[in-house]
């Protein structure tokens, strides 16, 4: 059998009662984690709350940072039937009250598809686009918010590049919004199988690690769209 040790002979584990007394033993901090794009600001989207979004205006999870309520001079994405058709517009009216008749429960915006149109819409399948100050790193848990963010935040004025692309599918999207967009992954076969179903778009195969200089082009390329 085990012989019992005694308080004295027995360390206290960091963050564990002390033996001797009962309290809770001292624990040294463990060293601050640095982590990349120091000047960015985080956003962990699943601790953000939920808000209405998409074609239909459901309650999803992790969109209260992109839901109403819309303040005029704000950037907003109108989500449309097909992904496809979303586009971006900028809020120039309040939303309209129970005294604008058949106007109640929309809000004007003016279209930035090119026709500069007014259109009144339901804030509800609206989502804001996220000023590019303070920039930010959005966490997305999975596949399909990755893809909302895609098809909403993404408009003519911004270059994208895809990291980890698969078989293209996302970055289909964000070509269909984006000045420039570019697809890398890992997989040479992923990218000659996304390049087969997607010849309008661009797929590279690229190994960060191993060709820097390459990365460093597009990278250029990139902010030069």
């Amino acid at each position: 059998p085990m012989r019992p040790r005694t308080a004295e002979r027995m360390a206290p584990s960091p963050g564990w009662p002390s033996p001797m007394t009962g309290t809770l033993a001292a624990a040294s901090s463990p060293p601050p984690v640095a982590l990349p794009f120091s000047a960015h600001k985080w956003v962990a989207l699943g601790r953000c709350g939920s808000g209405r979004g998409g074609r239909k205006g459901q309650l999803m999870e992790g969109w209260a940072l992109f839901a109403e309520p819309f303040r005029v001079g704000e950037i907003v994405c109108l989500e449309r039937r097909s992904n496809l058709q979303n586009f971006h517009a900028e809020v120039v009216g309040p939303l309209q009250g129970a005294e604008a008749g058949s106007f109640a429960g929309v809000q004007p915006v003016r279209c930035m598809d090119g026709s500069a149109a007014v259109v009144h819409a339901e804030p509800r399948k609206m989502a804001r686009v996220l000023p590019v100050s303070p920039p930010r790193v959005l966490l997305m848990a999975d596949t399909t918010n990755f893809r909302r963010m895609a098809k909403t935040q993404v408009g003519p004025r911004d270059a994208v590049l895809e990291i980890g692309s698969a078989l293209g599918d996302c970055t289909r999207l964000l070509s269909c919004h984006a000045a420039l967009a570019v697809g890398v992954d890992l997989s040479e076969a992923f990218v000659k199988e996304s390049r087969r179903q997607h010849p309008q778009c661009r797929f590279e195969w690229l190994d960060f690690f191993e060709e820097p200089r390459r990365l460093d082009a597009l990278w250029q390329e990139l902010c030069a769209a």
